[in-house]
């Protein structure tokens, strides 16, 4: 418990949040009034921490968390209970300016630090301020300044998420199919970047006060092959890198950490990378928790064995800024994955843990491979038949995505192609055939 803080977790359906309000030893969590959602956190949260918010009446609902926030009880909610401080996926002006109104402290990094780094111009331009590895790039203000593309390149809209907003071009023809599919929009600027031969990593760096904590690296995953804009998937652990490869990224890294400690940044970056042999190329950095987030939580062992959750709350509330001593990647091996669960495959099986069978799955049933331990996510172990699965109670006809399953084992055999076991799992968990 952190002294004189009272913890507001709102729409809590991630282990992420759910395990910050583990952490701080009882937080409240709002939630709306349904009562499916309230049926499963209730197995594990007690009663009164369970704070429902209402429609505000004759208000329009908006998806999204502007939505809750603009036509909704929660602020009343949250005021009641005299919450002090709250913790949010995505953070931006106006969001952070509706909490502080209320007196609630956001535990995150400083906003201009997430505007200037998740911003994949300026973040570009941060890259070359500070001398760091990245590809050559430059930025137009509008397509027809590509009239010449001399090989393959990587466009990239400013701020943009996952897979979104990132196309590969190698011709005029593909820049002029792209544009008249409105994928790309003229009069628009975008980062221009060489396309550069290697495999493309995704990693967390923890900045502390004292500590500069890196863990294992990660491939994203998609679910189609085909075209401009893929599919985002999720993510698997990678523990392929050579240790040479290891130690080029640890040098990259610790720099990075310490100029952002300089800097006054603290809290969670990850950071998209492109290892060429023993060559680190940085692309860009999104300041907040990711897919990752809940892996990182839950097995330290991805971080060193550094628990990364207690230093980063105690560290925002107790600041005391030293020079930070960097624990980079070790020789862990884990191969766990984490994927979204999108509109056309929900769920069919209740929220919770689950362990596979040690026996083989038998494909007729609807969920033959696993045992159901519970439906508390917050006892996700890093035992390796371990997985949780976790649907996040929105509304189909509004997200794309509506759940995910997060493992300890491996479900993807390239980027875009499941392994055996991910085709099994998927149709237990979904009950398509």
């Amino acid at each position: 418990m952190i002294s004189g803080q009272r913890l507001g977790v709102v729409f809590p359906t991630d282990y992420e949040h759910l395990a910050l309000a583990r952490f701080f030893g009882g937080a409240d969590c709002f939630i709306p009034n349904q009562p499916a959602l309230a049926g499963w956190l209730g197995t594990f949260i007690p009663p009164e921490r369970l704070v429902t918010y209402e429609p505000l009446a004759g208000a329009d609902q908006a998806a999204g968390f502007e939505g809750i926030i603009k036509h909704t009880t929660l602020g009343q909610a949250l005021q009641a209970r005299r919450i002090t401080c709250t913790s949010l996926w995505h953070v931006d002006r106006p969001m952070l300016a509706w909490f502080q109104a209320r007196r609630i402290q956001v535990i995150a990094p400083p906003l201009g630090l997430i505007e200037r780094l998740g911003n994949k111009i300026s973040f570009d331009h941060f890259l070359a301020q500070h001398d760091l590895p990245r590809p050559k790039s430059r930025v137009i203000a509008d397509l027809a300044e590509l009239a010449d593309i001399p090989g393959r390149l990587v466009l990239q809209e400013p701020v943009s998420s996952g897979s979104e907003g990132t196309f590969f071009v190698s011709s005029a023809a593909e820049l002029a199919e792209l544009t008249a599919a409105a994928r790309l929009t003229a009069q628009t600027p975008y980062l221009v970047r060489e396309f550069v031969e290697g495999k493309s990593y995704g990693i967390t760096l923890f900045v502390g006060r004292r500590q500069l904590v890196l863990s294992l690296p990660r491939t994203q995953l998609f679910y189609n092959a085909a075209g401009a804009q893929r599919t985002f998937a999720g993510i698997q652990w990678d523990s392929s890198p050579s240790a040479a490869a290891r130690a080029a990224i640890n040098t990259v890294f610790a720099r990075l950490g310490r100029i952002l400690h300089g800097l006054g940044y603290f809290g969670y970056a990850n950071f998209d990378f492109i290892l060429q042999d023993q060559s680190v190329f940085l692309i860009e950095c999104n300041p907040r928790f990711s897919q990752s987030t809940a892996h990182v939580f839950a097995n330290p062992l991805l971080t060193g064995g550094v628990d990364t959750l207690a230093l980063f709350v105690e560290g925002f509330f107790e600041p005391r800024p030293a020079e930070p001593e960097f624990c980079g990647i070790g020789d862990a091996v884990f191969a766990g994955c984490d994927i979204n669960l999108r509109k056309d495959n929900l769920p069919q099986i209740p929220n919770g843990l689950y362990r596979l069978a040690a026996e083989p799955l038998d494909p007729a049933g609807l969920q033959p491979g696993c045992t159901y331990l519970g439906p508390d996510i917050l006892q996700f172990s890093p035992h390796p038949q371990e997985f949780m699965l976790t649907g996040w109670f929105v509304d189909p006809a509004q997200n794309e995505e509506v759940g995910s399953i997060t493992t300890n084992f491996p479900l993807f055999e390239t980027e875009t192609e499941l392994n055996p076991l991910g085709k099994r799992l998927l149709k237990d968990v979904t009950g398509r055939r």
